[in-house]
């Protein structure tokens, strides 16, 4: 015998069939408002009234796409009028249509910049990290230059007056009308006997201002006031530029005045031999 629906079970037969009705006639305008948007932007599409390209066009040159602000961080020497010079920013340009690698690649041939880090904001901001490279010395080539402490050549800035230490006596090339960099091992050498004298007399190198070190021996540098050699260690501590220091004060006093003064033993004051 066959089991009889209760009431409650028909009661909620005729709730869930309601419930179905009920979404199926609310969605179908929805879904026909959509087919019929969809059919009416394919054909405007194929009609070529709002091509591809032309809606992409429109998009470029919206003003929600304008560079709005262009902030530049880390510049010391150059101004963001400069920054923005070199690498051709206008405040009315599309931000769609400025290329951050472009201008990373614009700013990172100039010489004097490390690094560059440009971000593109969606908002409309232009972001410009810049790390400018720090020269240690200026090297005499026949036409004076600078150099970091990674051996990375720099040119004089005009109207810049700076006091490093001048070396001579190393061989850099150019090609194709610019500078080869330096060795970074010879440049470790150099940049530790620069960071050993700084660390210890900051003013020396008004004393002893150029340099030789074409030798890998020593460095010969030349004084000022008395007009000698100094020989000296690579590593230099505080007690032979004391002892320096205080030799030459005392033959500045002198008529004669030794031709060369050696400071890389502790025990040695000055020699008058001619080195071979």
């Amino acid at each position: 015998m066959a089991k009889r629906k209760g009431v409650n079970s028909r009661k909620r037969y005729l709730q869930r069939k309601k419930k179905v009705g009920g979404t199926v006639r609310k969605s179908t305008p929805l879904v026909l408002v959509v087919i019929v948007l969809m059919a009416g932007g394919y054909a405007v599409i194929k009609s070529g009234v709002f091509a591809p390209e032309k809606i992409m066009g429109m998009i470029t040159h919206s003003p929600l796409f304008t560079v709005r602000a262009v902030k530049v961080h880390g510049n010391r020497i150059f101004t963001d009028a400069n920054i923005l010079s070199e690498c051709g920013i206008s405040l009315d340009a599309g931000a769609m249509r400025v290329n951050a690698a472009d201008i990373s690649g614009r700013l990172s041939a100039n010489p004097w910049i490390e690094k560059v880090r440009c971000v593109r904001k969606f908002w409309g901001d232009m972001v410009i990290d810049i790390h400018e490279r720090v020269p240690v010395a200026m090297i005499n080539t026949g036409e004076v230059v600078l150099v970091d402490r990674n051996g990375c050549i720099m040119p004089l800035r005009p109207n810049t007056r700076y006091d490093l230490p001048m070396l001579s006596g190393m061989t850099v090339t150019r090609k194709n009308g610019r500078y080869a960099d330096i060795d970074s091992a010879r440049m470790a050498g150099i940049t530790a006997f620069i960071d050993s004298v700084n660390r210890n007399d900051r003013t020396f190198f008004k004393t002893v201002p150029q340099f030789d070190i074409g030798s890998g021996r020593y460095i010969r540098g030349f004084a000022v006031v008395p007009r000698t050699t100094v020989l000296m260690d690579y590593q230099t501590d505080r007690e032979q530029l004391e002892n320096l220091r205080y030799m030459l004060s005392t033959l500045a006093s002198r008529d004669e005045v030794p031709e060369y003064v050696n400071v890389q033993y502790q025990n040695l004051a000055f020699v008058t031999t001619k080195l071979k």
